[in-house]
């Protein structure tokens, strides 16, 4: 096994819109939880941060929140905040 830098690009497999999250997602509803087939080939679950739809093209990024950085997705050509 060896390391491989991806470039965090991907679409949407599937995805929910959380309502009732965990605890440590108190007051963050609703969100959405996707799971991301990045173009190189692997799959993971992420948030993302707009509205999507199975098939959007999503590239991924790193938010502060709070006291810790996450990764969330977002709709390719989307303008962050």
């Amino acid at each position: 096994m060896e390391w491989k830098e991806l470039l965090g690009e991907g679409e949407v497999g599937a995805f929910t819109v959380i309502h009732a999250p965990p605890t440590q997602m108190t007051g963050k509803t609703p969100y959405t939880v996707s799971i991301i087939r990045l173009n190189e080939g692997p799959a993971l679950t992420a948030r993302v941060s707009e509205e999507v739809q199975i098939g959007t093209k999503v590239v991924a990024e790193f938010k502060k929140e709070e006291e810790k950085v996450v990764l969330v997705f977002k709709p390719l050509g989307s303008i962050s905040p």
